[in-house]
């Protein structure tokens, strides 16, 4: 049995910062993709954001095809870790285009960025290769709390996930909503139930209440529709 006993000192939330108006109004899929072929040499800036803009219309494949042509053109300023980044995540967890972008961030030296490397977790995670992404994750040296998260989102178990969390927290790692919400996901056994008590009570007492509760509101959802 695990000792579950949490000890939080402070706890500020952080407001998510604003998406910027030129990229929310960047225009038709088509007309960006036909601005994008009109550039020669496009910069990482304008690589970034042709890709977005396919992630955000979901045209993961398109986003795929961008970041494979920049690589085609050799340039050193059309590809930047938050490129590398977004290839990894129009990966949609398909081993097959992320390992190589992995193999691409590990001899362009990208993957030093903990940006990539999360994103590398990520990627590992949802195609179900979570040794992988523990494995990157053991090897960082400051790990950040979107590091936490995402290796905490990838257990299958709820004994393991409950062990990692508690792990953070002896860390001393600052619990924000998504660590609470991906958390409270895995109490739903008899064994994790005071747990998530503990969990609920102390997102409730540093005013995580309502993204804990849209959170875990999300999640049903997404369990119902797989069932």
């Amino acid at each position: 049995m695990i000792p579950r006993q949490l000890h939080f000192k402070t706890l500020s939330v952080v407001l998510p910062k604003q998406r910027s108006n030129s990229l929310i109004n960047f225009g038709s899929l088509n007309h960006g993709q036909h601005m994008f072929g009109q550039i020669s040499h496009p910069n990482a800036a304008f690589t970034n954001r042709s890709m977005l803009d396919c992630l955000r219309r979901n045209h993961p494949f398109q986003a795929l095809d961008i970041f494979k042509k920049q690589l085609q053109l050799g340039f050193l300023d059309n590809v930047d870790k938050v490129t590398v980044a977004l290839g990894l995540k129009a990966c949609c967890g398909d081993l097959k285009p992320g390992c190589q972008i992995h193999g691409f961030a590990v001899s362009s030296g990208f993957v030093s960025y903990i940006t990539v490397s999360n994103s590398l977790m990520n990627m590992y995670c949802k195609s179900g290769e979570f040794e992988k992404a523990s494995c990157i994750f053991e090897n960082l040296i400051d790990p950040d709390i979107v590091s936490w998260n995402t290796v905490l989102s990838g257990f299958q178990k709820s004994e393991d996930a409950m062990s990692f969390a508690l792990r953070m927290n002896l860390n001393g790692i600052v619990f924000d909503p998504v660590t609470y919400t991906t958390a409270l996901a895995f109490c739903s056994d008899d064994e994790s139930f005071l747990f998530g008590l503990q969990l609920h009570s102390l997102a409730m007492k540093f005013g995580f209440y309502y993204e804990v509760l849209l959170g875990m509101h999300l999640y049903r959802c997404i369990q119902d529709a797989d069932d």
